[in-house]
């Protein structure tokens, strides 16, 4: 495989999916690792150390679903019954993975400086443009927030090449991103497009074109408010602690007028001095409190705003650089639910790691599973465009249980029956294949009868334990139907959708 650095100088990691590789092992690293004889095994990069007694280590953590972390420690020579590392070329890989990881936020902030964007305006609204290697953008959030997008976007097509290798030449046509910094700014762009829908992001595969809304303005707007409100809390507090000295001094010339012993006095003082510490403790925690819950609260506003990106732009990638619509034909179902499954993923070292299931996905579809009437799987395979399409006069809850069913099925067609890459799945997805039924088309990918799969995959789907991944937090039940007040007062689906031809 050779690698290409993409537009913003970043080099993908030299690996890509082998035919039939859980998207789980083809994101592992590998480590270096320590057993002691407690039966405790130490994964990571053993460090050099000149402790006679002592090992230092650097242990990787890698919690399914949750982001990576790092802990050094000491281990005792004495406890160790077994050490396995790895050859020096890989070992160097790790080191410097371990250093990107450390100076990551670094990194990007860098990345983000180097993106040049250029102002201009959309239909009167200021707004950021954006040309490159891989695609162009245009935004009306804010600089930074549109700064964020460009950086996570490159590094997230690098991350899908790894996971799915392009097949021949890309679309003549780029893809183009238009992020609006409002729900208002969007709906109104849906109201020009003739779109009915609610969809909060969506893939025009005639144009190319993905657009998304967000409330990506509103909340900065929110944050700078708050800081200027918080910046004045700071200084009044600062103000009365550098007035402090002043006003004991007073406190003690007023007492003594008064009579008190200087034994009173200096008990009232110290009383009073003590009551002001815990007091602007007590001022300055609440700040930091608030500060933390509205950074989650942006956090959250832009991670749900970026995973509908990583949704849409994962239709665009499949289309454009490895299913090409002139030779293949890839079922609305299964591209809706590959997209799901890889939106979920973490980015880290400019790959995506896709290790365990979004627990409010999953969660729901278990509950739908064991409901009274449970779709069938050829009810999903049978499903078109528009039972993707969350419009104004479709329930909401038609569609979003075919968005579940499909992920569902995609997860366990890549994770379990790790179809990825392979021929059955090239010859599933090929225009000939598309002129069987969707049932017989289908059992000739799983190589059994509907009916037996669907058993399996029921099974399967309802013995995954439900555990509370970063990507649930973020997305808000992103994918569950839950309206989050992403859209203002509608409710929405949270999903994107492909819209074929429009205009």
């Amino acid at each position: 495989m050779v690698c290409s650095a993409v537009a913003l100088g970043l080099a993908p990691p030299c690996f890509a999916q082998a035919p039939g590789e859980s998207p789980a092992a083809a994101s592992q690293w590998q480590l270096e690792s320590v057993t002691t004889s407690n039966g405790k095994v130490y994964r990571g990069l053993i460090l050099d150390s000149s402790e006679p007694d002592s090992l230092e280590f650097v242990e990787i953590r890698r919690p399914p679903g949750k982001p990576m972390y790092l802990v050094v420690l000491p281990i005792e020579r004495s406890t160790i019954t077994n050490i396995e590392r790895i050859d020096k070329e890989e070992r160097e890989r790790l080191r410097q993975r371990i250093e990107h990881f450390k100076a990551h936020t670094k990194i990007e902030a860098r990345e983000m400086s180097r993106v040049r964007l250029k102002e201009t305006a959309t239909d009167g609204v200021p707004s950021w443009s954006y040309q490159g290697s891989w695609f162009s953008l245009d935004s009306t959030a804010d600089e930074a927030t549109t700064r964020l997008c460009i950086v996570r976007l490159e590094q997230v097509f690098s991350a899908f090449r790894q996971l799915l290798p392009p097949a021949g030449s890309s679309s003549a046509t780029p893809i183009h991103f238009q992020v609006f910094g409002s729900t208002n700014q969007y709906r109104r762009f849906l109201q020009k497009q003739g779109l009915p829908i609610r969809n909060p992001a969506y893939y025009d595969t005639a144009k190319n074109w993905i657009v998304a809304g967000s409330d990506s303005l509103s909340i900065t707007q929110h944050l700078e408010r708050w800081r200027s409100e918080r910046d004045k809390q700071r200084a009044e507090l600062d103000r009365i602690d550098r007035q402090m000295p002043q006003r004991l001094k007073s406190l003690r010339e007023r007492l003594e007028r008064q009579g008190f012993t200087a034994k009173e006095r200096r008990k009232i003082e110290s009383a009073t001095r003590d009551r002001w510490k815990r007091e602007k403790e007590a001022a300055r925690h609440e700040l930091e409190i608030a500060e933390r819950r509205n950074l989650a609260i942006a956090s959250g506003v832009i991670d749900q705003m970026l995973r509908r990106l990583y949704h849409e732009a994962f239709h665009a990638y499949l289309e454009n650089n490895v299913y090409h619509p002139a030779g293949h034909d890839v079922p609305r179902w299964l591209n809706e639910g590959l997209a799901q499954v890889f939106e979920s993923g973490l980015l880290e070292d400019r790959s995506l790691r896709v290790d365990a299931p979004p627990a409010a996905l999953l969660e729901r579809l278990q509950e739908d599973l064991q409901s009274e009437s449970p779709l069938s799987v050829v009810d999903v395979l049978t499903a078109d465009q528009d039972a993707f399409l969350v419009s104004h006069a479709q329930p909401d809850a038609t569609a979003l249980r075919r968005y579940l069913y499909s992920w569902g099925l995609a997860h366990y067609l890549t994770f379990d029956m790790r179809v990825l890459g392979t021929a059955a799945l090239d010859e599933y997805l090929s225009r000939d294949a598309a002129t069987l039924e969707p049932r017989e088309r289908f059992e000739r990918l799983v190589g059994m009868p509907l009916d037996q799969f669907e058993d399996q995959w029921r099974s399967a789907m309802l013995s995954l334990s439900v555990v509370p991944n970063q990507t649930d937090a973020a997305q808000g039940d992103h994918g569950s139907g839950d309206a989050s007040g992403s859209l203002g007062e509608e409710p929405a689906s949270g999903f994107g959708s492909r819209v074929d031809g429009a205009q």
